[in-house]
């Protein structure tokens, strides 16, 4: 059986690297009302549709060491995971069939490559069942692939 931390926690919390202290919050958020505030056309410090509001932290990210002011690199994956679905289908332009996408979906596909189910191909988003990953998927949930 495939056991893990919810899928938000293998999202988020992947070593200490990623932990966004709260100092930095203040910081991100006047980002994100800087960037988004006036899309209701009123700028008021308030997003009154965050839906609508397609900010990327890697904007924050630090030019050079650490600082109050910016975003580990880390952080900035921290901070795209936090505002992640928690699961969605998405579709694979290179194969045109969905696949589950989301924080679930990253969870998932972070923990198969853990147990070596699952191998990420070099340069690419892409991966591959490994062999040791096609007989535990047929033992584990009688998946023949």
């Amino acid at each position: 059986m495939i056991a893990c931390h919810p899928p938000y926690v293998a999202s988020v919390h992947r070593g200490a690297d990623s932990y966004i202290p709260p100092e930095k919050y203040s910081m991100i958020h006047d980002a994100v009302l800087q960037a988004c505030d006036a899309h209701d056309a009123v700028k008021d410090g308030v997003l009154e549709d965050p839906t609508r509001c397609h900010f990327d932290p890697k904007v924050l990210e630090c030019k050079g060491a650490d600082s109050p002011s910016c975003l580990t690199s880390a952080q900035v994956e921290t901070a795209r995971a936090l505002r992640r679905k928690f699961a969605a289908t998405c579709l694979d332009w290179s194969e045109r069939r969905d696949h589950l996408g989301g924080a679930l979906g990253a969870a998932l596909a972070e923990r198969l490559v853990d147990l070596g189910w699952i191998a990420r191909k070099r340069n690419s988003r892409a991966v591959s069942v490994t062999e040791a990953g096609r007989r535990r998927l047929t033992e584990e949930f009688r998946l023949e692939l």
